[in-house]
């Protein structure tokens, strides 16, 4: 007793490096036990101060930092869990994460049928990631030639232009090639894929298209037979626009569809050309049903027309169609010698009757005040004032005659001490 004893740290590896929070006093040191506390894993006597340090994923040396100066592996994610990883997700590690890999030669990461050794199959994609799309697919392009139609007839130096569609399944037409017996016209390298053949002396043709694909593989068409006369009457073909009707009227931006139909009594129809205004082109249509869809067309008054033109080159012009496009609003300018105050508890209201109407125009309002003075307006679509009237507020409708005006979309704006009122017409 009295005499002072020394601190001893627990070693249960063995290794000679003693557990801090292991302790014991003694006068010498006891078994399983050392003078030091640095050990910084007593479990494991290849960790301690000195140790070398491994690529291991622990600090092997005691020195507070994991795996330094060790050299680590890249490893590549695999989403998919094909075995193949993705080269542009990597990580460093000692040994292969959960998730990772380490090869990257997988082309598509969220699939896990595609990578390297794959079976190729007929699908629009790159199997086997060998940079090659459905390389291994045996079917070949599929061609047929839509205009002419078989056993048509053309005049003497005739243009005749052939339309052809091509394609192939999992692939891409390279070329589609247009024949006349075993001889060459045109090779058209894209879609839509079509020959102009001008000036066809008089004579018997047979026509065909070749297409060929990315791979080589070449497909012909089913041949389509023509002749090219001399001295033919051809009655010139008929034409007329079905919608939309003459005076229809739009909301601006608006999509119009414009429809027609033609026919050819002793041939064929080889186009229908939709015109506006003074014949400008809008669109060329050139299998029935005939129509095209003219976009986002702005305020204004417009003509259009359908321009036909048969086998031999005649053409017929249809009878003109006018529409009127009105503005999304009607202009919102206020007199400045109006009153802007209306009574918010006042339901104002106008109504117009029929709408389309052709003659006779009804104008019904509520929630002005009685016997007091109205200005009554049509604007057209552009904004001009067509028509004033004067008119009193009464219960019963006021009538106004809009014969005189052409056919289109107006607005009625009724100017009172209470406001002022706007609503849309369709004069028919």
């Amino acid at each position: 007793e009295g005499v002072i004893k020394t601190t001893f740290y627990r070693d249960a590896d063995g290794d000679g490096f003693g557990n801090a929070a292991l302790t014991t006093q003694a006068c010498s040191a006891p078994a399983g036990y050392v003078s030091n506390n640095t050990d910084c894993n007593d479990a494991n006597a290849a960790v301690h101060p000195g140790a070398t340090e491994v690529c291991n994923g622990i600090d092997d040396d005691c020195d507070g930092q994991i795996d330094e100066g060790v050299i680590k592996t890249t490893f590549y994610r695999d989403a998919d869990g094909d075995g193949f990883g993705n080269a542009a997700l990597t990580t460093q590690a000692c040994s292969v994460p959960a998730g990772y890999v380490s090869n990257n030669t997988d082309c598509n990461d969220a699939n896990a049928a595609v990578h390297p050794g794959a079976t190729e199959v007929v699908n629009g994609i790159d199997d086997d990631c060998d940079n090659q799309v459905d390389e291994t697919s045996t079917l070949a392009p599929v061609v047929t030639i839509t205009n002419p139609v078989n056993n048509t007839s053309f005049a003497t130096l005739a243009d005749i232009t052939v339309n052809a569609t091509a394609l192939v399944a999992g692939g891409t037409i390279s070329k589609v090639e247009f024949l006349k017996g075993s001889s060459h016209l045109y090779t058209s390298y894209n879609a839509p894929y079509k020959c102009i053949w001008r000036n066809v002396p008089e004579g018997d043709y047979t026509i065909t298209a070749k297409a060929t694909d990315n791979l080589g593989r070449v497909t012909i068409s089913a041949p389509v037979s023509i002749s090219v006369v001399s001295a033919v009457y051809n009655q010139p073909p008929t034409v007329s626009i079905t919608s939309p009707a003459n005076g229809a009227g739009f909301i601006a931006p608006a999509d119009i569809t414009i429809n027609a139909m033609a026919s050819d009594a002793d041939g064929t129809i080889s186009k229908v050309e939709f015109l506006k205004g003074n014949l400008s082109h809008l669109y060329n249509s050139y299998a029935a049903p005939y129509h095209c869809i003219w976009r986002n067309v702005p305020a204004g008054q417009y003509i259009i027309r359908a321009k036909a033109t048969d086998n031999f080159g005649e053409i017929t012009l249809s009878a003109p169609v006018t529409i009127t496009v009105a503005s999304p609003e009607a202009p919102q300018a206020r007199s400045s010698s109006v009153s802007d105050k209306i009574d918010i508890n006042s339901a104002m209201s106008l109504k117009l009757a029929p709408n389309p109407a052709n003659d006779i125009l009804n104008i019904y309002t509520t929630g002005l005040q009685k016997n007091k003075q109205l200005t009554i307006s049509v604007i057209s679509a552009s904004g001009v004032v067509m028509k004033t009237i004067q008119s009193t507020s009464l219960t019963q409708a006021v009538k106004l005659n809009i014969s005189s005006l052409l056919s289109g979309v107006y607005t009625i704006r009724i100017m009172s001490e209470d406001g002022v009122l706007y609503k849309q017409f369709v004069k028919l």
